[in-house]
């Protein structure tokens, strides 16, 4: 094979992992639970995946940050309102923040367990084989020498 055919392959392999990607997206997207609102035979809002539900969110929270940034320069009236308001989105953003965090840290550990689970394991049964073993030896010294618990016979 020529360079100019292998780099031929190689970009028509690309697009062609880039279309599949895609396809997988949006099958899983179909697969997952979709997130809405129907009365009994027309959709008003939806349906959405939880990625879109969290655009969604992320929105309406930068969309309070500011309306209440603009409330607290702009009167007295609404001040309180607005501070209330970026108060509010600040704190919300914090809770949803530390949930996607919390997500994402349990899938590095379900991929750390799936990818180096037996080593670690290996190397946890090595030590509990050991811990075991000195906890007998001293029950067999215990037993053998008519020693009580202190050490005294």
């Amino acid at each position: 094979m020529t360079d100019q055919s292998e780099d031929n392959l190689r970009t028509r392999l690309n697009v062609e992992l880039s279309e599949a990607y895609d396809r997988f997206d949006a099958e899983l997207s179909n697969a997952t639970p979709q997130w809405g609102y129907w009365t009994k035979r027309h959709r008003i809002l939806g349906p959405y995946n939880a990625n879109q539900v969290a655009g969604i969110y992320r929105g309406l929270l930068v969309v309070f940050f500011v309306t209440g940034v603009v409330f607290s320069v702009v009167g007295s009236p609404v001040r309180e309102l607005g501070v209330g308001l970026v108060i509010g989105s600040l704190f919300a953003f914090g809770a949803w923040m530390s949930q996607a965090w919390a997500l994402s840290r349990q899938e590095e550990f379900i991929l750390s367990d799936k990818l180096l689970g037996k080593f670690y394991q290996r190397d946890l049964k090595r030590c509990a084989a050991q811990i075991v073993d000195i906890a007998r030896r001293i029950e067999e010294l215990d037993k053998g020498e008519g020693l009580d618990r202190n050490g005294q016979s």
